[in-house]
């Protein structure tokens, strides 16, 4: 998702109401490559936002994801939720 598409501001709005602070950006890899067939076949974007720190360990047998997260990440969807709910039709429907 394009970070200054209406989803990707909406987002944006999101973690920063969640987290306090402005967004960083950084490039990260992914192990999700279904989002990009959710492009190539039915023309959906896909919104995703990690909450695993750098140190998680992920896919490890000592991966570890702090309940302080899990938790943040519920008010996070609980915030996007209600940024995408206030977007326009327009803007919900723009590709981009």
């Amino acid at each position: 998702m394009e970070p200054g598409s209406p989803f990707g501001i909406a987002a944006q709005r999101a973690l920063e109401k969640t987290f306090g602070q402005p967004v960083a950006f950084i490039r990260e890899g992914g192990s999700i490559p279904v989002a990009q067939s959710f492009k190539d076949v039915l023309n959906l974007n896909t919104l995703l936002l990690g909450l695993m720190l750098p140190d998680a360990k992920a896919h490890s047998p000592n991966e570890n994801f702090p309940v302080e997260n899990f938790e943040h990440g519920i008010r996070l969807n609980q915030e996007l939720l209600a940024e995408i709910a206030n977007l326009t039709t327009e803007q919900f429907f723009a590709h981009g």
